[in-house]
């Protein structure tokens, strides 16, 4: 088993703009194979949700929330409709989380509960 370490990401001091460049498409690739590994789930798609400032982080996560089992994300249904009214997260989770409703009545009538 693989951890996704500091040492992997942040160790290298990058000593040209070249270097950086390749630096942060090593992070982009750490970061997209731990969203299509087998430990990414509900939690972290929310969290990273809430953290990443990043459009396209956003949008990468929300169409990987399509794949999650919806018992899984009837979790954290709250969070994500809050981070919609509140933190204004853009159009990507929304649509989304109305996209998950119409697929489950379940989830649906939770998120017009919220």
């Amino acid at each position: 088993m693989k951890h996704f370490a500091h040492e992997e990401v942040g160790e290298r001091q990058p000593g040209s703009s070249g270097e950086q460049n390749q630096s942060k498409g090593g992070r982009t690739d750490l970061l997209l194979r731990f969203f299509d590994s087998e430990f990414f789930n509900e939690w972290i798609a929310v969290q990273y949700l809430y953290t990443s400032k990043s459009e396209g982080v956003h949008d990468y996560i929300c169409n990987r929330i399509y794949s999650l089992p919806d018992t899984g994300i009837e979790m954290y249904l709250s969070q994500m409709i809050t981070m919609v009214c509140e933190r204004n997260k853009g159009n990507t989770l929304e649509r989304c989380i109305i996209d998950l409703c119409a697929r489950s009545l379940r989830l649906a009538i939770k998120g017009h509960w919220f």
